[in-house]
């Protein structure tokens, strides 16, 4: 029970540093007011959800940026105490046809994040830092 409440404490204070962050795109998360599922989610949960996605803008490097996080490591799985990341266009629709993946919104550029048990400042440092970097890179 305290992983989880962490979990989402540390994803929803992350969902809204990223939103408002200048390399991403969109954040997909029920927590957010913007989000198209947050009223059913308020409805129907607790918390919202340790778990939560991002996309980086295309002129960044998602390469660069997953090279550069030292907390967030990049896993096939997702869930547990640590921070991890995957892409699902790499992995969970790495199998999907093109115009499917597009349909569905999955681009190259999309991150799941689930979230860990770190201290959260430590968390947005590390996504700050690989952002900019990627960012200069491009």
């Amino acid at each position: 029970f305290v992983r989880v409440e962490k979990q989402n404490k540390n994803a929803n204070a992350l969902a809204h540093f990223l939103q408002n962050h200048e390399c991403i795109n969109k954040v997909f998360y029920p927590g957010l007011d913007n989000s198209i599922f947050h009223n059913l989610a308020r409805d129907q949960m607790k918390d919202f959800t340790g778990m939560l996605s991002f996309e980086i803008n295309k002129n960044i490097s998602r390469e660069v940026f997953e090279s550069n996080l030292k907390i967030i490591q990049p896993a096939i799985s997702l869930a547990g105490v640590e921070s991890t990341i995957n892409v699902p266009f790499l992995t969970s629709h790495k199998w999907l046809p093109k115009e499917e993946k597009r349909k569905q919104g999955i681009t190259e550029n999309l991150i799941r994040f689930s979230v860990g048990i770190e201290n959260v400042s430590d968390l947005k440092e590390d996504l700050n830092i690989a952002l900019k970097i990627a960012s200069n890179e491009s």
